[in-house]
């Protein structure tokens, strides 16, 4: 393992009380929270930054832009 993954779980809680309050909750609606919804990411921080090389890093910093912004599409598995 390179590094550890961010769980933005605040934001998560945060966007459900924020439809129960503008009353468009769906009891049973499956949300997504990934990396292009910024409910996760991966720690980039200064441990993972002395441990890798400084373009390794970027790469890790370009792909998750990527997927953030859908120029990649994450295959959904189950």
């Amino acid at each position: 393992m390179v590094t550890s993954c961010l769980k933005n779980v605040g934001d998560a809680i945060y966007g459900v009380y924020r439809t129960i309050a503008n009353n468009t909750y769906k009891p049973g609606e499956v949300l997504e929270y990934g990396i292009r919804q910024g409910g996760m990411g991966l720690a980039i921080d200064d441990y993972t930054r002395q441990i890798l090389p400084a373009r390794s890093v970027q790469r890790l910093v370009e792909i998750q832009s990527k997927i953030s912004s859908g120029a990649i599409t994450v295959k959904r598995y189950q």
